[in-house]
């Protein structure tokens, strides 16, 4: 009963001034945002309309981007901003907006242009990119979504019956140049089918 609760308050901004923290650093759901909004254009499928595969991104991104704070290395050993443009890229790639890995991979070199032309002296750090993206798949495919989605394709099959078109969903992860945008019919916001590691297509479609 010593000190009041102002008394503490005051103390934590002395300390804080004193020692030059930055207590209100840009998040990682503030950069995806950010960062969404200078994209360069990305090819859209032709199933979908822009706006609503704009969400969809937005969406998908944010999910990766939540998933980080269950990997030290990731939430704490890494950059906000590599974080961040791992999650975006994760989600383009899961979605299928790009054909294949080598455009994958040419889109990333276009954007790190582009941030260096806002920027001068920023520079992405490929390798801690690397890193991060695939740190961000691993955690999904522990994720409960990834446990209800490959639930819901084994039910989905066992039906034998045929798709029904529906919103777009889930991203699946897209490996080698034979990848084809597609987009599943899950009702789940973010779910990955049961071949995301194995089956090097990018299986989205209606």
């Amino acid at each position: 009963g010593e000190f009041a609760m102002i008394d503490i308050a005051e103390f934590e901004s002395v300390i804080s001034e004193t020692l030059h923290w930055r207590l209100h650093p840009p998040t990682i759901i503030c950069l995806v945002s950010r960062l969404l909004n200078i994209l360069p254009t990305i090819p859209s499928t032709p199933t979908i309309e822009d706006d609503e595969m704009a969400t969809c991104l937005l969406d998908f991104s944010l999910f990766f981007a939540e998933l980080s704070i269950c990997d030290y290395s990731v939430s704490v050993m890494q950059k906000a901003s590599t974080v961040a443009i791992a999650s975006i890229f994760n989600a383009i790639e899961g979605l299928g907006l790009l054909s294949s890995a080598s455009a994958s991979s040419s889109y990333l070199r276009d954007f790190d242009e582009l941030i260096r032309t806002v920027s001068p002296c920023t520079q992405i750090d490929m390798e801690a990119l690397a890193f991060t993206k695939e740190r961000l798949w691993n955690l999904y495919e522990k994720s409960e979504e990834y446990a209800l989605s490959n639930d819901d394709q084994d039910s989905h099959n066992s039906t034998n019956q045929p798709e029904t078109p529906a919103n777009p969903s889930t991203p699946t992860k897209a490996e080698g140049d034979d990848a084809a945008s597609t987009i599943s019919d899950s009702s789940s916001p973010i779910c990955v089918a049961r071949h995301l590691r194995t089956n090097r297509s990018c299986d989205m479609r209606n």
